[in-house]
């Protein structure tokens, strides 16, 4: 069985304006979410991870470290992205 990450909101983020984050998120330090980002519930989102501004980020995924979303990219529910992947 894998070990399941922690689950809130680290203290060492940035967040833009307008941002929503559903229930349950798992959001570590040093992550960056720009203006209008929506992530869903039950959302992991490791160090070093930038959502740029108007994206959206779906139920249930995982975005390992440093990876980036671009300005006003959406991602499905369940969607996994492995590390320094650039979308």
């Amino acid at each position: 069985m894998r070990p399941t990450p922690p689950r809130g909101i680290a203290e060492e983020i940035t967040k833009g304006d307008g941002v929503t984050i559903g229930a349950d998120p798992s959001i570590w330090p040093f992550v960056t979410l720009g203006d209008r980002v929506t992530i869903g519930a039950r959302v992991t989102l490791y160090p070093g991870v930038f959502v740029g501004s108007d994206s959206k980020i779906g139920d249930d995924c995982v975005l390992y470290p440093n990876v980036v979303v671009r300005e006003g990219c959406s991602l499905g529910a369940r969607v996994i992205v492995h590390s320094g992947t650039v979308i």
